[in-house]
């Protein structure tokens, strides 16, 4: 995948055999901008109605708190991108993913029920599944 970089503030550009002045247009500038917001936001989710949209248009880092029993849904994703999800128990939730979130034995974990428990799952989009792996558990190191 091919990212583009931040073009010249001035310069010269060849069109034609021709070197012309050349300054960028804002479109350029925003572009880039989305795209380092997409990699650096953090959205934070509280999952209350049962559904959690994940739009990694937006960010490719989510962090979801469980309030009820939840059906993630995603969308948005590149191919190429890989993403975050900090979950973070309210209760004892369960949380259900898409089909196309594929884990590593098969077939999608359970989230740990201990009310306060955080697990993660690390996911990379292959332009048609996510590719996943799940953290469970975490815990404060004493």
């Amino acid at each position: 995948m091919v990212r583009k970089l931040i073009p010249p503030l001035t310069g010269r550009r060849k069109i034609n055999t021709r070197e012309i002045p050349y300054t960028p247009v804002a479109a350029e500038y925003n572009e880039v901008l989305e795209e380092l917001n997409r990699h650096f936001n953090s959205i934070s989710v509280y999952a209350d109605d049962n559904v959690a949209l994940l739009d990694f248009s937006n960010a490719l880092t989510y962090k979801v708190s469980l309030q009820s029993n939840t059906l993630f849904s995603a969308m948005g994703a590149r191919e190429n991108d890989t993403m975050m999800i900090q979950i973070s128990q309210g209760a004892t939730y369960t949380a259900a993913f898409p089909s196309e979130f594929h884990f590593v034995d098969g077939s999608a974990p359970t989230i740990t029920a201990t009310t306060g428990a955080i697990d993660l799952v690390s996911a990379y989009y292959n332009g048609t599944n996510y590719l996943c792996s799940i953290i469970q558990d975490v815990k404060v190191t004493t």
